[in-house]
């Protein structure tokens, strides 16, 4: 009181004459004489057993509603790992899908690839004659008609047999594809010249006006052990693939070194790219993207460089060409 301090409120548990408890507030004043100088303090005291009762109600519905949140919190934690339970049983199945329709089509192309093998070897040679005879009968039609008065009244008769002729060629590589497939043998390997047979590939390969060759083979390239027939198909088609590659026209460039232990021949074209979900699939027998062919040509590749103890190297971006890199060692194991 002389200090001058300030007097709080102070609640008290006090006990009737009966015994009963009774909650209290006091309420401190000072009282102060004329001059200003305390000479007591009135105490007041207040019944506050109805506010403490709500204050302990307001309270245990409190300690209640962390009870229930902390269930609640429980609860979702519980659906959290439910949910994420799930989502991995989900994964789980669509791998599982995935992998059984793989599976499937694996097993599908396995039979169409044993009869191909069955029917390949017999009709594909009863099947080449007849269209060597057509595509014959078809270059002496167009020397007859080419400066003939036919040709220049109606002009799409020349049309109609260059179009012929496209068919003749895409039904002639398509059977050679499935001869190719079926009979792969093992490579007769001799010392040959890398860049004498990247000219022969070219040779068997027209490249269109539109589409600029460039040739790199690095001086004194040392002779690799191959069946150089084979490695010559392997170009051919990697070429023929690459020219189709670009039907608006573009670059084509064919490089060859020697790099470590391996030959190396990269086949590379500005054309539209592979997409990313197809790279996988390049290698399958009887995949392809192309409206004509039935997917052998790069199988038949895969096949023979594997016999050659080499293999395949891809780099593409879609709308920017596609590299293809062939490897051979420059040793024959």
């Amino acid at each position: 009181m002389l200090s001058g301090k300030s007097l709080e409120a102070s609640d008290y548990l006090i006990r009737r004459k009966d015994g009963t408890a009774l909650a209290v507030g006091v309420i401190l004043s000072v009282l102060r004489d004329t001059e200003g100088r305390p000479y007591a303090i009135v105490a007041v005291t207040r019944d506050i057993t109805e506010r403490k009762r709500m204050e302990q109600e307001i309270q245990d519905k409190n300690e209640q509603l962390d009870a229930q949140n902390e269930e609640l919190r429980s609860a979702n934690e519980e659906l959290r790992a439910t949910e994420e339970e799930l989502r991995a049983s989900n994964e789980e199945l669509q791998a599982a899908n995935e992998e059984l329709k793989e599976t499937q089509e694996k097993l599908v192309r396995s039979e169409r690839l044993a009869a191909i093998g069955q029917l390949a070897g017999g009709v594909g040679h009863e099947l080449r004659n007849p269209l060597g005879a057509i595509k014959n009968a078809v270059y002496y039609i167009r020397g007859k008609v080419v400066r003939s008065e036919l040709a220049q009244k109606e002009p799409r008769v020349i049309e109609f047999l260059e179009i012929m002729d496209d068919e003749i060629a895409s039904s002639t590589k398509i059977i050679s594809d499935l001869l190719s497939f079926s009979r792969v043998g093992k490579p007769a390997v001799s010392p040959a010249r890398m860049d004498k047979v990247i000219d022969d590939a070219l040779s068997h390969t027209p490249i269109p006006e539109n589409i600029e060759l460039t040739k790199k083979v690095m001086a004194s390239l040392p002779e690799v052990e191959i069946d150089a027939d084979q490695i010559r198909q392997v170009l051919v088609n990697m070429i023929t693939n690459a020219v189709q590659a670009m039907p608006e026209g573009g670059e084509l460039a064919i490089a060859a070194s020697a790099k470590g232990s391996f030959m190396e021949v990269e086949i590379a074209d500005t054309g539209c790219g592979i997409a990313e979900e197809v790279m996988d699939k390049l290698f399958e027998p009887l995949y392809t993207t192309k409206a004509k062919g039935i997917g052998l040509g790069l199988a038949v590749c895969k096949s023979i460089m594997d016999r050659h103890d080499g293999y395949i190297v891809v780099a593409s971006s879609v709308g920017k060409g596609t590299t293809f890199t062939i490897k051979l060692p420059l040793k024959a194991k």
